[in-house]
């Protein structure tokens, strides 16, 4: 009786334990201006000489999106999802969905909403990230074209 393997194992690659290729592209994913698809965190993943399967990155954003460590973009077309790491401390951006820049902003309204939110349903620790997403001035057609 033959037992399978891992695809990791058959083709000589160690296996790594999840926590850390879950830290491995968490870490990547912190060092990316802005958001970035699955497959080019996979692509930036793989030329560090990391062999972590796309369908890992994936579950791994996903899991890490439900914990608030992670934003997710539904942007559609081609595209489709876009991530950004959140970091533990709360931030608010501006997301264009043609070329995915983002420019950060404050608002101390929010904050004072955001600050009272928590409380009021009970809970405790809240954290926010807000994207407000539209086009850039560099992606808005011109009249002229």
């Amino acid at each position: 009786m033959s037992r399978t393997r891992p695809n990791s194992e058959r083709e000589g690659v160690p296996s790594r334990p999840a926590t850390e290729r879950r830290a491995v592209i968490l870490n990547v994913l912190a060092g990316v201006e802005g958001f970035v698809t699955a497959p080019r965190l996979h692509m930036m993943i793989s030329a560090r000489g990391m062999a972590i399967s796309l369908s890992t990155i994936y579950r791994t954003l996903t899991a890490a999106e439900s914990e608030g460590l992670v934003e997710v973009l539904h942007r559609g077309g081609i595209w489709g999802r876009v991530y950004r790491y959140v970091p533990p401390v709360h931030d608010h951006h501006l997301v264009c969905t043609a070329c995915g820049d983002s420019v950060p902003f404050t608002c101390r309204a929010l904050e004072d909403w955001f600050a009272g939110i928590g409380p009021r349903y009970g809970f405790r620790d809240v954290r926010h990230a807000i994207s407000v997403a539209g086009t850039c001035a560099q992606c808005v057609p011109t009249e002229d074209a």
